[in-house]
């Protein structure tokens, strides 16, 4: 039993590596020195008056409350857990989107991450996160709201690249020196935790940390019980259907967008591999 790993990995290949079209990712990269300043002096413009004790809680909370957020992203936005678009099925194919690049689906490729540079992801990501910290840095007055918020826009940054390399250091891969000592001391995400969420795929979706599961985890039970809502990341969800819709055990797929190509996969739980 071969298990999925990554797009390229089954010979497909996408046209964009991640969110934006490469050569405008290329140009952005030039202003990665501009995106850093604005983020350090953000950082510093609302830090310099607080005092010591009151920097190390809102660090503990940032840390915290951006986790949450991580969870959120991952849950509800990417993995679209809570959406219910109809199942799209041509000429027997399951059709599937793939919209940011290699790192589209990845439920169905654990390891697509690896197949994004760090810069481009860096970049990516910066892009959409600097115009929000400078729009909140305009109108929050309060040094401490302040850090708060830049501090959380600073993590959620990282998100991806503690996400990606939680994934290679799972499969014992070449990790950056300082993110593999965070990872060892357990101040970021664990894989081995992280692996849980991909058996089970209905708790544990934090990527920064995990410190804030317990929230959102609470959440999702509560959910469950009381209204019979619990997550259902799309893909799988309509992979599921396939399967009852045709009564087989194999999914033919069929990737549209940035990724096209076929392939035909079966299901052992909520992993998928090569059928």
């Amino acid at each position: 039993m071969k298990y999925l790993s990554s797009y390229k990995n089954l010979g497909l290949y996408s046209k964009k590596e991640f969110i934006f079209d490469d050569i405008i990712c290329d140009n952005l990269k030039y202003l990665l020195p501009l995106y850093l300043f604005i983020l350090f002096y953000t950082i510093y413009k609302y830090a310099k008056n607080i005092k010591i004790k009151n920097l190390i809680y809102i660090i503990i909370f940032s840390f915290i409350s951006s986790d949450l957020a991580s969870a959120i992203i991952h849950c509800y936005i990417s993995d679209r857990s809570y959406f219910k678009n109809e199942i799209e099925i041509k000429d027997d194919y399951l059709i599937i989107e793939t919209n940011s690049g290699y790192s589209s689906n990845h439920h169905m490729f654990p390891s697509n991450w690896k197949d994004v540079p760090d810069l481009t992801i860096i970049t990516s990501t910066m892009t959409i996160i600097i115009p929000p910290l400078i729009l909140t840095s305009l109108f929050i007055k309060s040094n401490e709201l302040g850090l708060i918020s830049a501090l959380n826009f600073g993590m959620i940054i990282m998100m991806p690249i503690i996400h990606k390399y939680c994934h290679e250091k799972h499969h014992n891969r070449y990790v950056p020196p300082l993110l593999d000592f965070f990872y060892d001391t357990k101040i970021i995400l664990q894989p081995s935790k992280h692996s849980t969420h991909h058996f089970e795929n209905i708790y544990n979706w934090s990527i920064i940390n995990s410190l804030s599961d317990f929230i959102l985890n609470n959440f999702i039970k509560i959910k469950c019980y009381f209204f019979n809502m619990c997550p259902d990341e799309e893909v799988l969800k309509n992979c599921k259907e396939y399967l009852k819709i045709y009564n087989t055990d194999i999914v033919r797929i069929k990737f549209v967008g940035d990724i096209e190509g076929k392939i035909n996969v079966k299901l052992n739980g909520n992993l998928f591999y090569e059928a």
